[in-house]
């Protein structure tokens, strides 16, 4: 067995040497789906962490201050938060956030983030926010009547970020670089109202655009650098419609391109996915009805049932 492995190497270096580029550059397939598939923890982590972050991220009183309001009130309408170059530093692989089969994603390095978060929904006039704020958390200035009503498009720059999580050993480094992408999270029926308002991990990632990126891909058994000049591709995480546990696009590895997923690698986004699992990972969620439905009350049913709960004893 040793041998074999010996002599293997030996044919990789010898290729490497007659054709004149490094090791790595033999294998722009795998780094591609490698890097594809460790993306969706790494875009997510980001993702959930601008969303919560208070200092200059979407949960902060500047942004939400700032929210801009298209419709007229009681309509269908939607609202916009914009986030400004927002610098989140991770620190040392800190904890991100944790799904209900106990997994933990965990970040390190920086990221600065510029983008914006829309909202379609029923646009709640400025009065009635304190009363609605008594039936629905945060008295928001729209609620949602669709599962796929929220949008977040992102721009993102890298300095040494990197994800992880507690169920094994590889992970995704980002030394360089820079990430355009748009995450569709798509929202749930809650148990209290049958309102569009409980986000899941049926997550849609399109337009995902890696420019002049230095990678690192942990696999466990190897690590591998590499170079992406440019990419185009989309993620389904879990199901959303037609597609599940996916992704299309292609992307450029040193400088050659491959499509995704490669003719070779069949096996999906993530090749352990079973759908009862991923749907436990979020079962725990507060307020999500269960089991999850993405039908979710409409207009005149939101309104009647928001009143109805304001005028309950």
């Amino acid at each position: 067995m040793k041998t074999t492995s010996i002599m293997v190497v030996a044919v990789l270096v010898g290729l490497s040497t007659a054709t004149g580029c490094s090791l790595e550059q033999m294998f722009p397939e795998q780094v591609a789906m490698g890097l594809a598939r460790l993306s969706t923890r790494n875009l997510a982590a980001i993702s959930w962490a601008i969303g919560n972050d208070s200092q200059c991220g979407f949960a902060s009183d500047q942004v939400k201050n700032s929210v801009v309001s298209e419709g007229e009130p009681l309509s269908e309408g939607l609202v916009t938060y914009t986030v400004d170059r927002c610098t989140i530093d991770f620190g040392t692989l800190a904890p991100v956030m944790t799904d209900c089969n106990g997994v933990t994603v965990m970040a390190s390095g920086k990221v600065t983030v510029s983008g914006t978060q829309t909202i379609r929904g029923v646009l709640v006039p400025e009065l009635l926010q304190g009363l609605i704020a008594n039936v629905v958390a945060d008295a928001p200035p729209v609620i949602p009547i669709r599962s796929d009503a929220v949008e977040m498009k992102l721009d993102v720059t890298f300095d040494g970020y990197e994800a992880r999580d507690t169920t094994g050993d590889n992970g995704l480094l980002v030394r360089r670089g820079r990430v355009q992408f748009m995450m569709r999270p798509h929202l749930a029926a809650n148990a209290s109202l049958g309102l569009c308002a409980v986000a899941t991990n049926d997550v849609t990632l399109e337009e995902i655009v890696y420019t002049e990126s230095e990678v690192e891909i942990d696999a466990g058994d190897f690590n591998i650098s590499a170079e992406i000049p440019r990419s185009e591709f989309g993620l389904q995480v879990g199901r959303w419609q037609d597609r599940e546990n996916t992704m299309w696009g292609a992307m450029t590895v040193w400088d050659s391109k491959v499509d995704l997923p490669t003719a070779e690698d069949r096996d999906g986004l993530d090749p352990g996915y079973q759908r009862a699992d991923f749907e436990r990972s979020m079962a725990c969620t507060e307020d999500l009805k269960l089991p999850i439905k993405y039908e979710c009350a409409g207009i005149q049913e939101l309104l009647g049932g928001v009143v109805g709960s304001l005028l309950s004893p």
